[in-house]
């Protein structure tokens, strides 16, 4: 599978990284496979770099991709943040804004640094 991920307990964000073909079904497995990790916390923020993902949509893929996002969206309770490339973008701000419809908390970046930054939670140390 092009996608692995690494859990930080300290600074509570969940760091995913894909590169490489992927197909749909491999998509839409990889976030439920990240919550049924035994580290995985539900208010921590997410950032998944997929600008190395290749991967050419079509209307149905983001339909359906911007749908399991809904359907599994209880277990992902803080921020998405979502790195593309730019030929991603324009499907992946689609696939978001029908994620968000569906009361997805989730934003389409195409720099890292802006993506962490806002997916970042607040810690109670920082208040």
């Amino acid at each position: 599978m092009p996608f692995e991920f690494q859990i930080d307990s300290v600074s509570h964000m969940i760091h995913v990284r894909g590169w490489g073909p992927v197909a749909l079904e491999e998509a839409l497995q990889a976030p439920v496979d990240l919550a049924a990790h035994p580290e995985f916390e539900s208010d921590y923020g997410v950032v998944a770099d997929l600008s190395a993902l290749e991967f050419d949509p079509g209307a149905h893929d983001v339909l359906e991709i911007g749908r399991n996002l809904v359907r599994i969206r209880s277990l992902y309770r803080y921020r998405m943040a979502v790195v593309v490339s730019a030929p991603l973008s324009l499907a992946a701000e689609l696939a978001a804004a029908i994620a968000g419809a569906g009361g997805v908390e989730l934003r389409i970046f195409t720099d890292l640094a802006s993506a962490q930054t806002w997916a970042r939670p607040k810690l109670e140390a920082e208040s």
